[in-house]
């Protein structure tokens, strides 16, 4: 267990530290660490089960379809499928405000020391990361239309499409900065605070990260490569927060996942939440794995040029 003393905020917060070295900000106890976790874990819990039942009361056709989603966006009724969306998206965001809140009071330190190493938020880090995501999976989904275009449907509903979309650019980022900030940010300085091993602190957030997507419809279709997969992307989203000192570059590469999987491209075994744009019948869950790993390795590429240039 680390024995560094602990940070004083107000020198952090002008000087910039290292991601990791965040964890001795403010009241550094490990203990503390103890209490913030499950005080993240019970308070979001209990908010989302206060959201359920004040689903229930007011959207109970909305809170039926939580697991199944939208069958058919064609003749979808958009205020039950929008209320579906932002219930789901709801539990998940809840544990922003939560963990921020835990950061402040358990530990007494800025909530930004969660987000980044920095004296502000690197913008820059987060737009490369973000347009090098979108633009490989993009140039991925053109080049497998190029090569099976029968494996690919064009499913625009333009009405269903516009109204989402507003609801899409807000909440996801919100989702995504949810996850990160538990996972690569309370998780990660919390496992820096008790250990100098980079691959232990990689590993711990990485596999609590997968293990809470094992419930996901895509790991029943998929099974070890749609886990694998998880795991690959836990690995790589820790691998950027290790290597440029903040969540940025991980929200940027999340942040535009999630924009391709939820408003561009559909699939037979993702829970269908939002109207697409195409639709994947029957994805090949070992091609997808190893096309992954290609596309971090791309990435990784792109962002390391764009920044040194």
């Amino acid at each position: 267990m680390s024995t560094q003393p602990p940070i004083d905020s107000d020198s952090a917060s002008a000087t910039g530290l290292d991601f990791a070295d965040l964890a001795r900000l403010g009241k550094p106890g490990w203990w503390r660490y103890l209490v913030g976790l499950a005080s993240i874990i019970f308070g979001g819990v209990a908010a989302i089960l206060v959201l359920g039942a004040i689903a229930s009361i007011i959207a109970p056709e909305a809170l039926s379809k939580l697991d199944t989603g939208i069958a058919d966006w064609g003749s979808a009724d958009l205020g039950v499928a929008s209320t579906v969306f932002v219930l789901f998206l709801g539990t998940i965001i809840i544990f922003l405000p939560v963990t921020l809140a835990v950061a402040r009071v358990v530990h007494g330190r800025p909530w930004r020391s969660l987000i980044t190493g920095r004296q502000r938020f690197g913008w820059q880090f987060f737009a490369i990361s973000l347009t090098a995501t979108l633009g490989l999976g993009i140039a991925g989904l053109g080049f497998s239309y190029l090569v099976a275009p029968e494996g690919i449907e064009i499913v625009f509903h333009g009405r269903a499409f516009w109204v989402f979309l507003p609801l899409v650019l807000l909440l996801i980022p919100l989702q995504v900065s949810a996850e990160e900030v538990f996972f690569r940010g309370y998780l990660y300085q919390m496992v820096a605070r008790m250990t100098g091993s980079d691959a232990v602190r990689l590993l711990v957030p990485a596999a609590l990260f997968a293990a809470i997507h094992l419930a996901n419809p895509e790991v029943k279709a998929g099974g070890v490569w749609a886990i694998l997969a998880f795991v690959s992307i836990a690995l790589y989203l820790g691998w950027l927060t290790l290597r440029s000192g903040g969540l940025e570059m991980a929200i940027g590469l999340h942040l535009g996942n999630n924009l391709i999987a939820i408003a561009l491209v559909g699939s037979s075994a993702s829970p269908r939440l939002a109207p697409t744009i195409f639709f994947v019948n029957d994805p090949i869950y070992v091609v997808e794995f190893f096309a992954t790993l290609a596309v971090f390795a791309l990435h990784w590429l792109i962002v390391r040029r764009l920044l040194r240039g």
